[in-house]
């Protein structure tokens, strides 16, 4: 049978005789439209089955035990279903919003600040977190999650048996105490690096692209000035992107120790909005920042309690949200903010254009392997550089003129490394790439 006109109803298309029709594709496994069951479970397949059983969920694959949680803690902790924790359990309360997130025993606050980033943005937030799920309706003790995992989406399942001591979540939980949304997207991404205990230490940017699929970049802040660093993340922020920033420890007794301003050493901090303030004839600008902990801010100037909010309109401070409340969040002037933050990273979608909101990234992937003695070079001051895996990229388009503020052809290139954060460990090995612009006869190679 042939396929209907949508555009004249009631009429179908028949195939000339003895041709045949080749079947539409669907999206490719991976896609943000057909995410890969991760280890093989089946969300709908195995929810529909324990309905009909009358059964609830217990994940084979991520087990409530000590396996689980892996060696930073092994005593004293007791796996309770949400619904024997919590009379009245609730996946979201009301709307979603970054108070939900609040940092447990778990030294997982780069994940945290990634997810505090996510809520900001409905898109992003409502794919890796679906809206449908509810320990109301259909409920089967089973929830799904989606993440990026080296260039295909995955959807993972758990079940909502969730670490305790003393009947409390020990991990993150939400301001709302019952509601769990959180807790259960920290456990799926446990699931899929192999323990809880995989996700202590890491990252901002990881998480972030784990969330978008998107590319994360770097900047040091020691010769940033404070108005160019301004600009970049209300740019940014306006351009889909996830921003973070932390303050480098220089020794282990630094270690999220306060610098005397309320602000912590090696803990990641969410960047949720950047704007301006009237003061006097002067206009100051004004990151918001929040701590995955959920309390403990900054104390300077412009912070919630500072008296210099008492000379800015309600009309003004409304606009800004301010909230003078130990809730984590908070705002600070974006020189102080340059004057103790080190580094700040950016994951993004698309790149950040003043002049268009059509942006598009063509994206392309290779997977290779430096293997000893074949295909491991070293550096470039080494006889052996050239067997590194090489591959070639022809730019189709020419750069604009330098003067011209639009460029019509612009590469972004992102290095990542496999499975190297599993099984209670992160084990990263120092690589890099280097790009060759060369003539037509030659080629262009990415080497580590």
């Amino acid at each position: 049978m042939g396929n209907v006109d949508s555009n004249f109803p009631g009429e179908v298309e028949v195939p000339p005789a003895g041709v045949t029709k080749p079947p539409t594709p669907g999206p490719r496994p991976g896609s943000r439209e057909n995410p890969v069951r991760f280890q093989g479970q089946d969300y709908w397949k195995i929810r529909n089955q324990l309905l009909r059983d009358e059964r609830l969920f217990e994940d084979p694959n991520f087990p409530a035990g000590e396996e689980s949680l892996g060696p930073l803690m092994k005593t004293g902790v007791e796996w309770i279903r949400a619904t024997d924790l919590f009379r009245h359990p609730q996946f979201f309360v009301e709307s979603i919003s970054i108070t939900d997130i609040c940092q447990g025993e778990l030294g997982d606050c780069w994940f945290l600040a990634a997810m505090s980033s996510l809520t900001l943005d409905e898109n992003f937030f409502t794919y890796v977190v679906p809206s449908d799920q509810s320990f109301q309706k259909m409920y089967a003790g089973i929830f799904r999650f989606r993440f990026w995992q080296y260039g295909k989406w995955v959807e993972v399942v758990v079940d909502d048996r969730l670490p305790t001591k003393n009947r409390r979540l020990i991990f993150t939980s939400s301001s709302s105490r019952n509601e769990l949304w959180s807790a259960l997207l920290e456990k799926a991404y446990a699931k899929v690096y192999g323990s809880y205990s995989s996700l202590s230490g890491g990252n901002v940017s990881v998480a972030m692209a784990d969330f978008t699929g998107g590319i994360a970049v770097s900047f040091n802040l020691s010769s940033t000035p404070p108005d160019f660093l301004w600009l970049l993340v209300k740019r940014a922020l306006t351009k889909q992107t996830l921003a973070s920033c932390a303050i480098e420890a220089t020794s282990q007794q630094d270690l999220e120790k306060d610098n005397g301003l309320g602000l912590l050493k090696a803990h990641a901090y969410a960047i949720t909005e950047a704007d301006t303030v009237r003061q006097g004839t002067s206009t100051i600008k004004l990151l918001r920042l929040r701590n995955p902990w959920g309390h403990k801010e900054y104390t300077g100037p412009w912070s919630d309690r500072s008296p210099l909010w008492n000379s800015v309109s309600d009309q003004e401070k409304a606009g800004l949200k301010l909230k003078i409340k130990d809730d984590g969040e908070f705002w600070m002037p974006a020189n102080i903010f340059c004057e103790n933050f080190t580094g700040i990273e950016l994951c993004s979608l698309q790149p950040l254009c003043q002049h268009s909101t059509t942006c598009v990234w063509a994206i392309t992937s290779h997977e290779g392997k430096w293997m000893a003695g074949i295909s491991a070079g070293g550096t470039p001051n080494e006889d052996t550089f050239w067997t590194n895996p090489q591959f070639r990229l022809t730019l189709f388009e020419k750069d604009d003129d330098a003067g011209d503020d639009k460029l019509s052809c612009t590469i972004a290139v992102d290095l990542m490394q496999k499975y190297r954060r599993q099984k209670d460990k992160t084990d990263y090995h120092y690589i890099a790439f280097y790009i060759y612009e060369v003539s037509k006869s030659k080629i262009i190679s990415y080497t580590e």
